[in-house]
């Protein structure tokens, strides 16, 4: 795969060259001709009798050199073309990497279906599982504005492929892409605060009479925050009028809530107001002076607002921001890292009002990888060693098992578990696990998966041997006879003996165990875990 790559770079980077040559040879070679009939036009003017028999030379060198350069343009198209549609280089992606998505899996429900049926499931089931990683690659490209990247892989799906995209929903991370823009790169926050107020307005006119019960709607402190820095950018542009006005017609709702952080910013006003007063005929050492007048008083306010931050133990999240404006006050645009950091917070805001995660599922994912993948490769040395270590006939009784006992020691108790503990430090990694724990009963359930794949089934049988014959089977018997059930009403989780339970044997209405709405034993339908 690797190799294939390199050749490919490779092939790329010689097309450009040929590409890049011969098309401004044939520019230089068109604005020379366009020059020569531009210098013979006025000549004409001057000396109708001038001989022109030299544009006629001129003629045909540009056409030679320009068919040459076409030629060797088109060659280099046909060897690129050539390269890339190589019958040796044709891999299925899916079989190009060392540990592949097991697409195949899928919970088992019921073996007593016959093995075409359940062939036909597991074609199902792939398709599904793959149609659910494209989405998850599709979602991962609109949350880092690649729109258009989106359209071209919608445009190469197959025809019978169930995943859409729906269009005013890509016109929403196109919205957010802009948005993200204007605030990383250009500073700007017009459209970000558009996105808020039409936000705001769509939630009073939502309420009984147009009239909230609490004025300030649950976005209020990053809300807060891009007012607050606004009114900075605006007063750092010396423009204090705008910004008092600015202060004025925004600043109210958020008075009750963050009367801390207001106060302090709106300080500035006072002294950025007396700077703009003096008179523009200022020596040198005044503006020093002046300048350092400023150092000092923003240090002083500074030093006062850390003081009363400590004491206060809610909102730290608004005192940060505050206090980072205030250290940066000065030259407010050059701090790059406020903006960025301010943008990650408004697509997570924007995403959850999309009802959408924030969080990439790839990204976390290969996060994970590259964070533990040290560990893995210690274990995988430290047991390499210890294997060798081991005497040829340790344990041996004779059942040509040597060995095994001592190594057992070191292997999961079943395939699904990892041999070592992972570091505590990085464990919001692992948020969203394989493993089931029902609310009601407490007890600990790994969905099971089938999968047609040999190797993993031969895996599997050699791991279950390395196990006691009871820890095996109570594993088993969980996920097969006591799955994980869905409350169709409500839709939490348990497992179906909970529930059974519940229910007094299916007889009696039961209570959610989370949001207590009422259920009948025959209103669960059986949970499906999607195992990528």
């Amino acid at each position: 795969m690797t190799t294939l790559l390199d050749n490919l770079q490779s092939d790329i980077y010689s097309f450009n060259k040929v590409a890049n040559d011969n098309l401004h040879n044939l520019w230089d070679e068109s604005e020379t001709l366009l020059k020569e009939l531009k210098d013979i036009e006025q000549s004409l003017t001057i000396d109708e009798s001038l001989d022109i028999s030299r544009l006629e030379k001129q003629s045909e060198k540009w056409y030679k050199n320009s068919i040459n350069n076409l030629k060797a343009y088109n060659t280099g198209i046909n060897k690129f073309s050539k390269s890339i549609n190589n019958p040796k280089d044709n891999i299925d992606l899916d079989e190009a990497y060392t540990y592949p998505l097991n697409l195949n899996n899928y919970p088992v429900t019921n073996k007593e279906k016959s093995s075409a049926e359940r062939e036909y499931d597991l074609k199902t089931i792939k398709l599904e599982n793959r149609e659910e990683l494209i989405k998850a690659i599709i979602l991962h490209l609109l949350k880092i504005g690649q729109c258009d990247v989106v359209k071209e892989i919608v445009k190469e799906l197959p025809p019978d492929s169930h995943v859409e995209i729906d269009e005013s929903l890509l016109e929403k991370f196109e919205l957010l892409n802009k948005i993200v823009d204007d605030i990383v790169i250009r500073h700007d926050l017009h459209k970000v605060l558009d996105w808020f107020k039409a936000k705001y307005d769509s939630i009073v006119k939502s309420s009984p009479s147009g009239i909230l019960n609490n004025p300030i709607p649950s976005t209020s402190q990053i809300e807060f925050k891009f007012h607050m820095l606004q009114f900075i950018l605006l007063l750092n542009s010396k423009n204090a009028l705008d910004a008092y006005l600015y202060s004025m017609n925004n600043f109210s709702k958020f008075i009750k809530d963050y009367l801390h952080g207001i106060s302090p910013i709106m300080t500035l006003l006072l002294y950025n107001n007396s700077l703009s007063n003096l008179s523009p005929n200022q020596g040198k050492f005044s503006k020093m002076q002046d300048d350092r007048k400023l150092f000092e008083f923003i240090t002083k306010l500074k030093h006062k607002f850390n003081a009363e931050k400590d004491t206060k133990k809610s909102n730290q999240a608004e005192f940060k921001f505050v206090a980072e404006l205030l250290d940066s006050f000065d030259d407010i645009n050059k701090n790059q890292s406020l903006f960025v950091n301010i943008a990650n917070e408004f697509i997570s805001e924007y995403c959850n009002d999309l009802k959408l995660s924030n969080d990439s599922s790839l990204f976390q994912s290969i996060l994970a990888g590259y964070i533990y993948l040290p560990s893995f490769y210690k274990y995988n040395q430290i047991q390499s060693k210890f294997n060798k270590m081991l005497p040829s006939n340790a344990n041996d009784n004779g059942d040509g098992n040597a060995n095994e006992q001592l190594i057992i020691n070191f292997d999961a108790t079943y395939h699904f578990d990892l041999p070592f503990q992972l570091p505590d430090s990085n464990r919001f990694l692992f948020n969203y696990h394989p493993i089931f724990i029902c609310p009601i009963s407490r007890e600990q359930l790994i969905p099971i998966t089938d999968t047609s794949d040999n190797h993993s089934n031969e895996e599997h049988k050699n791991k279950k041997k390395k196990r006691s014959h009871s820890e095996s089977q109570g594993n088993l018997n969980i996920a097969a006879v006591n799955p994980v059930v869905v409350l169709n009403y409500c839709q939490h989780l348990a497992l179906r003996e909970s529930v059974w339970h519940l229910s007094k044997k299916g007889t009696e209405i039961f209570k959610c165990h989370y949001c207590y709405k009422k259920h009948k034993f025959s209103d669960v339908t059986e949970a499906y875990f999607v195992d990528l």
